[in-house]
């Protein structure tokens, strides 16, 4: 994470909910959870996710 603007996610397995105010995320153990505001899908590839925006809360699930 840095400064609370981005996010960078490994071994992600695709976006399960997605908005500018929460971003759910499926990984092999489990979900990433993220809310704050303005939130947007800045790169994706096969194993990784960048997400930017103002970065609020980060929640294993």
């Amino acid at each position: 994470m840095v400064a609370g603007r981005r996010t960078l996610i490994e071994n992600h397995r695709g976006i399960l909910e997605y908005g500018q105010e929460h971003i759910v995320i499926s990984t092999g153990r489990g979900r990433i959870s993220l809310t704050g505001s303005g939130l947007k899908l800045e790169a994706m590839n096969k194993s990784q996710l960048l997400i930017g925006g103002e970065l609020k809360n980060v929640e294993w699930e």
